[in-house]
């Protein structure tokens, strides 16, 4: 007779074990799903314009006028590159004294681009003509997963480190280096 009742508290056990891995007894409502593991992935980050010392303040890069391009690592998770990403860029003129964070906020965008597939976007030729040579420029871009990326969370929002940049005049780009 103990071995019987032995068998059936843990034959109760099995099955309380199974239940539970199927959902019963957890959040009601709530699909449980023991195998779904989040992935958190980096937002994008800045590989070009790259930051020199032309300028006073070491944290402006310089945007070369003759070939305008921003670039990003793109967004990895285990090693490779997601599929299916898309990005955003949007740039917006910094004003004096005002905080790049709250640039990117409120300003007027100069240029954005949405759901570019690759992570560069080289700018038209006309909004290189708007730049201004002597103003402080705020770029960010945003990542977004494609429908279907549930697994996957992406820190900060996908949404890069802001990149503070001023053009290079055309003609100082053709100066040799001494």
């Amino acid at each position: 007779m103990k071995r019987y009742a032995a068998y059936i508290i843990m034959m109760l056990a099995s099955i309380a074990a199974t239940a539970q891995n199927m959902g019963f007894g957890t959040n009601m409502g709530q699909p449980h799903h023991p195998a779904t593991v989040i992935t958190r992935v980096k937002a994008p980050e800045w590989i070009q314009p790259i930051r020199v010392a032309d300028y006073s303040d070491p944290e402006v890069a310089t945007l070369n006028a003759e070939l305008p391009m921003l670039q990003w690592l793109p967004v990895v998770a285990e090693g490779v590159a997601m599929a299916g990403i898309t990005y955003d860029l949007c740039i917006v003129r910094l004003m004096p004294d005002q905080a790049p964070d709250q640039a990117i906020r409120r300003n007027p965008k100069v240029y954005e681009k949405k759901s570019l597939m690759v992570p560069q976007c080289l700018l038209p030729k006309q909004v290189m003509s708007a730049f201004e040579p002597e103003a402080t420029y705020v770029a960010q871009v945003r990542a977004k997963l494609p429908p279907g990326g549930q697994n996957v969370q992406l820190i900060d929002g996908g949404r890069s480190a802001l990149m503070l940049f001023k053009v290079a005049p055309a003609a100082s780009s053709n100066q040799p280096n001494e």
